[in-house]
């Protein structure tokens, strides 16, 4: 009796914590495959992308204007307590480097809207280029890089300069970090 008394509290905690970690907005999907990407990555720049709106100006871009400089893409949810992290890393480090990229966050949650992304941008105070992801923008970004480009947790992130994709490592990054990055791949905006 004891022994199943211990069996159904364990059971009952785990699925405590998978029910935070989903409220959360943390976890993501899981694809067949996994993550097929180590934790950095070079990859050359495809063209072609589809338009994007900007919510907070109603602005028509694609990714192909934004690369002509180096370009910060972030991929996120609204719910997720990291990516809001993350993202005032970044608007801290681009108000820092003025000029210097172009931030671009990416909500990925598709039940996430522009009106409750760009009331969020609002709230948080962020800065940047921010939109609703479609579908053919957050599947090629997964076909190339894995399920980790999903995962909000892991407060994905790349680069793309010099004709590249460099993928961040997974998780929270701070602003010194991004910034070295930035220096390193790019060979602009070094340390300070």
């Amino acid at each position: 009796m004891e022994l199943r008394k211990d069996l159904v509290t364990g059971i009952a905690a785990i699925v405590f914590v998978v029910v935070a970690l989903a409220a959360a907005g943390c976890m993501a999907p899981t694809f067949p495959g996994g993550n097929k990407s180590p934790p950095m990555q070079n990859e050359a720049v495809p063209g072609g992308w589809p338009l994007l709106q900007d919510v907070t100006t109603g602005e028509s871009f694609s990714l192909d204007e934004l690369t002509r400089g180096p370009l910060l893409i972030s991929f996120f949810t609204i719910a997720c307590p990291i990516c809001t992290a993350q993202q005032k890393e970044v608007t801290a480090l681009t108000r820092e480097m003025p000029g210097v990229f172009t931030p671009l966050g990416l909500d990925i949650d598709p039940n996430e809207d522009e009106v409750a992304l760009s009331e969020h941008i609002g709230k948080n105070q962020f800065s940047g280029r921010y939109a609703v992801a479609p579908r053919e923008i957050t599947q090629a970004f997964l076909d190339r890089f894995g399920i980790e480009i999903i995962t909000p947790a892991a407060a994905p992130i790349v680069l793309v300069c010099n004709g590249t994709i460099y993928k961040f490592r997974s998780g929270y990054k701070t602003k010194t970090e991004i910034r070295s990055v930035i220096a390193g791949v790019c060979g602009t905006g070094g340390p300070q």
